[in-house]
C-alpha cells in the first residue's frame, strides 16, 4: 500500500512504453517500489521498456498483452495484471493526437481515435475499479488534455476525446469514494512525446519528467483529486473557460 509519504509497493502502466510511462516509473522509483506491470501490444519496445525498468532495481518486472483499441480482451489484461497481487497505482499512460485536418476528412480516423483515448480507458477503468473496490486500496490516475475544457476550432475534435475521460475520470472518482480507491486527473496542456505530430510537437510546453513529477505529489497529498501541469495552467484555463465567446473565437487558434 502507499505509505503516508507517498511511497508505494507496486505499480500497473497502462500504455507501458509510453514516454510518461518510463519518466513516472523513474519519478516514483524508491526503496519500497517491489513490482511493476507494463502493459501493452507485445513489442520489442515493450520488452525494452521492462527491461529498462530492471535496470532501475525493481526486483519484479512483468508485461501483460494489451491493446487499448480491443476491449473484448481488456478483462483478461487486467485479471493477469493483477495475478501477482494488490496493485497500488494504476497509471493510464495512454493516447493519441491526430491531425485535426485528416480527423475532419476522415471521419472514422476520428472514431478510431476516440476509441484509443475515451472509449478504451473507459472500459479498462471500470474493470480496474473493480478490483480497485475488491482490494480495498488504489489510486487510478489519468493523463488528460486541457483541450477539453472549452472546444476550439483547431482542436475540438481532439478536445472532445480529452473533455469525456476527463468527466469521467472525475465521476469515478467519486463512485470510489469510501472503498479506498481514488482517482487523480493531470491536466496538461501539450506533453512533448514522441506520440505528437510533427506540427504540434514544436509547441509542446511540458516535459514527460514534469508529469511524473505531478502524480507523485498527487500520491503524496491526501487531498489531491485534479492537478495541472505546469500548476500556473489552473490559473490560466480558469481565465479561459470564463472569457465571453466573441473574445475567444478571436484567439490564435
Amino acid at each position: 500500500m502507499i505509505d503516508a509519504v507517498g511511497n508505494l509497493q507496486s505499480i500497473l502502466i497502462l500504455g507501458g512504453t509510453s514516454d510518461i510511462a518510463m519518466a513516472t516509473i523513474e519519478r516514483l522509483t524508491s526503496a519500497r517500489l517491489d513490482r511493476v506491470v507494463l502493459a501493452g501490444r507485445p513489442s520489442p519496445g515493450l520488452e525494452d521498456a521492462a527491461t529498462r525498468v530492471r535496470s532501475l532495481g525493481v526486483s519484479h518486472v512483468a508485461t501483460v498483452p494489451f491493446d487499448v483499441a480491443d476491449p473484448r480482451r481488456h478483462s483478461d489484461s487486467i485479471d493477469a495484471a493483477f495475478e501477482g497481487g494488490d496493485i497500488d497505482v494504476i497509471v493510464f499512460a495512454r493516447g493519441v493526437m491526430v491531425d485535426e485536418k485528416e480527423l475532419a476528412d476522415n471521419p472514422i480516423t476520428a472514431v478510431t481515435m476516440a476509441n484509443t483515448n475515451y472509449v478504451g480507458p473507459m472500459n479498462v477503468a471500470l474493470l480496474v475499479a473493480q478490483k480497485v473496490r475488491m482490494q480495498g486500496h488504489g489510486m487510478l490516475v489519468f493523463v488528460a488534455s486541457v483541450a477539453g475544457e472549452r472546444p476550439r476550432r483547431s482542436t475540438y475534435i481532439y478536445g472532445s476525446t480529452q473533455s469525456a475521460i476527463d468527466s469521467f475520470a472525475v465521476g469515478l472518482g467519486m463512485s470510489l469514494r469510501g472503498s479506498g480507491g481514488r482517482v487523480l486527473v493531470i491536466r496538461v496542456e501539450s506533453v512533448r512525446t514522441k506520440l505528437l505530430p510533427p506540427d504540434v510537437a514544436g509547441d509542446a510546453t511540458t516535459e514527460p519528467a514534469a508529469v511524473a513529477t505531478a502524480i507523485a505529489d498527487g500520491l503524496r497529498r491526501k487531498g489531491s483529486h485534479v492537478v495541472y501541469v505546469p500548476s500556473s495552467l489552473r490559473t490560466k484555463m480558469r481565465g479561459v473557460r470564463h472569457l465571453p465567446t466573441k473574445v475567444f473565437r478571436r484567439l490564435p487558434s
